[in-house]
């Protein structure tokens, strides 16, 4: 069977028909900015040669017992909602994280989407039936050891079939196959698209990438999208607006119920702290800058206002940064120019 076969006969195992038909490249928003920029993923060796990781997303005990092969390799899954994923998506409290390993931890998640056929058919490209972290399975090539993965398991959703402890970890590896890629890939050669888990984040990709330059920024805002729906897992802090309205402007966290059940075992107070930044720019120029900081309980994330936004002479635009701990969460411009406030 041809990949492109063996692509659609997996439609059958997938709860979303569409997972078999890319792999998905998975990291924070920090890390995306830096892929944009330079048009390739990096395998982490090379990555930390090149100081361009800037979010490490997963926990270091994991990386440190993995490979130095794997880690010579750029990597992908078959799918979204993997195990690892559920451990780091979203804002974490430093007590919730992933072994207590604060760097396991993705606040704001990214999506790259790749053709899989089109990945598959490079000579380059290996695979494996699980998760490399660790000790990982042997990686495979060609249409052939291709057909022969237990893509019925790679493509389950939902609660482990097995209660024993071997068998579930068995479950959740497979549930992370992975596609690997020596050295660098550079995304053009199958990137299918880029997905944000809300607008908030889609627009503080793009002003992140406008930072960087206006080129950056119109090239890939059209090829930028927003995807929840079986991509997401929503169970860790995230903003879910961030708006100026006359002159207060006011920040609205997300109230998702995963956040609370990923969490149940924990305390309620569970303390975290937060600020933002504000700063009036007349077109380039900085006029005027204000941060606060305020202290906010993760499981109850109230909604932050601030009322009465002072007016600054010859200010045309305000840009406002969102920080938790010291990640950033949100970024928005508002224009002045129309009526002030």
């Amino acid at each position: 069977m041809s990949y492109k076969d063996i692509i659609l006969k997996n439609e059958e195992y997938s709860s979303a028909r569409w997972w078999p038909h890319y792999a998905y490249h998975y990291t924070d928003i920090r890390n995306a900015v830096s892929i944009l920029e330079t048009g390739a993923l990096y395998s982490r060796i090379r990555a930390e040669e090149l100081h361009v990781m800037l979010n490490d997303n997963a926990s270091r005990r994991v990386i440190d017992m993995t490979a130095q092969q794997t880690t010579s390799y750029v990597r992908f899954y078959f799918r979204p909602l993997t195990p690892t994923q559920y451990h780091n998506e979203g804002f974490k409290h430093r007590e919730l994280r992933y072994d207590g390993d604060p760097n396991a931890n993705v606040p704001v998640p990214i999506f790259f989407f790749f053709h899989l056929e089109q990945l598959l058919s490079d000579p380059n490209t290996f695979f494996s039936e699980g998760s490399e972290a660790g000790e990982g399975p042997p990686v495979l090539q060609g249409e052939e050891l291709f057909a022969g993965l237990d893509f019925k398991m790679v493509y389950r959703n939902g609660p482990y079939i097995s209660q024993d402890p071997k068998k579930k970890k068995r479950e959740g590896s497979l549930r992370q196959s992975e596609i690997l890629y020596p050295d660098m890939y550079r995304i053009d050669r199958s990137l299918a698209g880029i997905v944000c888990r809300n607008a908030e984040e889609r627009t503080t990709l793009l002003n992140l990438l406008k930072e960087k330059s206006n080129r950056l920024f119109s090239y890939w805002q059209p090829r930028i999208r927003v995807i929840n729906k079986d991509l997401y897992y929503n169970n860790g802090l995230f903003i879910e607006s961030c708006g100026l309205h006359d002159k207060d402007f006011s920040i609205v966290f997300s109230d998702a119920y995963p956040r609370k059940r990923y969490a149940k075992n924990n305390s309620n107070d569970l303390q975290l702290r937060a600020s933002a930044q504000f700063e009036w720019m007349h077109k380039n120029d900085l006029l005027q800058r204000k941060d606060f900081e305020w202290t906010m309980n993760y499981l109850n994330a109230k909604p932050v206002t601030f009322r009465g936004m002072p007016e600054i002479k010859k200010a045309t635009d305000l840009s406002v940064k969102v920080f938790l701990e010291e990640q950033l969460m949100c970024y928005q411009k508002f224009s002045l120019l129309i009526g002030g406030y």
